[in-house]
């Protein structure tokens, strides 16, 4: 394989590295004790950077410039991660609008819907979360039981979502729900855009092991939802949320191997700092098999997925490589994070502005939150039960 850059990539990158040369990211904000805070510490960062960002038009970089967009590809949003990533910038608030709304708009909105929303997402004015999960209704999302039943120019919504990722500071909520109140599983479904300042929403935060308030359970009561804000029609629901679920995935792996390759990063300046002095819970052969190992699987995340976007380049794509991505990469996020906490011993647990915390509490916050990266966008289960269905031929 050929991983050179072309001279057209090579001007995208240089242009990217001046810029934030002159534009460093905010840092994001970390608790300094578990549960204390009611608002997300880095919801501020989050939006700070999003804008910043929205400046110098770096948001949506494959999207069609009459959009806000470049128009450019994949390999340019690939150099996207790379180059950020080692500023270990906050958290993307915009990942949802970015990764899963923008692109489904562009492939099944109406026009009016692109015009009205995909330019203010690219100027990061509007925060969107994922109605899709139900209590009782995560994995086997086909079983949900929110409805959304027409009445003249309306649909009316009612049902609860849990798990929704940013519903505290989001403007828009992306909602899957049944337009038939009879009909089961993938049929009679329908996906909706939300406001949430809508009468009838409820946002009750859900506060993660860190205490911040990342996710929260929706109510709707009797929502009025606009008929102009359906995607598509009546039914088409399923088909457009599993076109969402895979523009989600389509460029995670480098999104994922960029924060990783900084987090490893981080776990390897520290044990070279501390180098073979005695303290608690070190072991030097052990942990260093472990760096090595880490460095190893996090090169093979890297490799395997510059392969899928050579195949996607040369229009031969695997859509399982996105499940494949998620399975590896996700438990290779815990075994990371698991590992900076275990080169600390007992310092990991000192809160941020203990001077005797090696890093600023950044390993523990890591742990704590990479436990959810398994379950996000797809349980490691199902990923596992999609490959042996799809790719092995295993009987369900």
């Amino acid at each position: 394989m050929d991983f050179s850059l072309s001279a057209g990539e090579l001007a995208f990158r240089d242009e990217l590295r001046a810029w934030l040369a002159e534009h460093e990211p905010p840092h994001a904000a970390i608790l300094e004790s578990v549960g204390r805070s009611a608002e997300h510490p880095g919801a501020d960062a989050m939006v700070a950077w999003a804008k910043l960002l929205a400046s110098g038009r770096w948001l949506g970089l494959a999207w069609p410039q009459e959009y806000g967009g470049r128009g450019l590809g994949l390999v340019e949003q690939m150099i996207f991660y790379e180059e950020t990533a080692p500023f270990d910038p906050p958290q993307l608030g915009q990942m949802v609008s970015l990764g899963v709304v923008g692109p489904t708009l562009l492939r099944y909105g109406s026009q009016a819907q692109k015009k009205r929303f995909l330019p203010r997402i690219l100027g990061a004015e509007d925060v969107w979360c994922l109605g899709f999960s139900e209590p009782g209704s995560g994995s086997d999302l086909a079983s949900l039981r929110t409805t959304a039943l027409a009445d003249g120019d309306d649909f009316v919504l009612s049902g609860s979502k849990i798990w929704t990722s940013h519903a505290p500071m989001a403007q828009w909520c992306f909602v899957l729900a049944r337009t038939d109140a009879g009909s089961k599983r993938h049929h009679g479904l329908g996906v909706f855009l939300m406001e949430m300042s809508l009468p009838g929403v409820e946002v009750r935060p859900i506060h993660n092991l860190v205490g911040e308030p990342h996710f929260a359970q929706l109510f709707l009561n009797d929502v009025r939802v606009p008929r102009a804000c359906l995607v598509g029609e009546p039914g088409d629901g399923w088909t457009i949320v599993n076109g969402a679920l895979a523009a989600e995935r389509d460029l995670w792996v480098f999104e994922m191997s960029g924060e990783l390759r900084t987090a490893l990063r981080r776990a390897l300046d520290y044990a070279k700092a501390v180098g073979g002095g005695e303290r608690p819970g070190y072991h030097p052969v052990s942990q260093r098999q472990s760096l090595a190992q880490a460095y190893v699987e996090l090169e093979l995340l890297r490799l395997n997925g510059l392969r899928s976007v050579t195949a996607v380049l040369r229009g031969a794509g695997d859509p399982l490589d996105a499940s494949r991505h998620k399975v590896f990469g996700s438990e290779l996020a815990q075994k990371v994070a698991g590992l900076a906490v275990e080169l600390q011993g007992p310092f990991a647990q000192l809160a941020g502005r203990d001077p005797r915390s090696p890093d600023g509490g950044v390993a523990a916050h890591q742990y704590l939150t990479r436990r959810s990266s398994t379950l996000i966008s797809g349980t490691s289960e199902v990923q596992r039960n999609i490959l042996a269905q799809r790719a092995l031929g295993l009987p369900r």
